[in-house]
Order: structure tokens, then sequence, then C-alpha cells
């Protein structure tokens, strides 16, 4: 079904959105490539490797075994 536009703003609105969307799945994957290049250049001990962190919202940190 084609889209229907009753004015020029309506067919300016959707490809601002359109492209905006696009725009920012990019983004979005081109930053998670970035972090990931980033934590495979991390080095850890094995001890450190088999720890995970937990922070909750009142700011408390724990470790725990993996």
């Amino acid at each position: 079904m084609p889209f229907v536009f009753d004015s020029c703003e309506g067919l300016i609105r959707t490809f601002v959105l359109i492209v905006g969307v696009r725009c920012l799945v990019r983004a979005w994957a081109i930053m998670t490539k970035d972090i990931n290049a980033l934590l495979e250049r991390l080095k850890f001990s094995e001890d450190e490797s088999i720890r995970v962190i937990s922070i909750n919202i009142e700011a408390n940190c724990r470790g725990f075994k993996a």
C-alpha cells in the first residue's frame, strides 16, 4: 500500500523520521563495534576474568564468582 501524504510537510516529516531512524541504527552499530573492539583489547588475569560485578541503584558494588 503506497503512502498518501496530504501535504509536502507530511512527506518531509516522514522522510526526516526515516532518515533519522536509519542514522540512529547506523550510529548504534558503529558504537557497538567500537566497544567490542575495545573490550577485545583488554587483558585480564584468570582471577579477574571469572569475576562478575553487580552495581545496583543504591550504588552498592558487589562481586560474584562467575
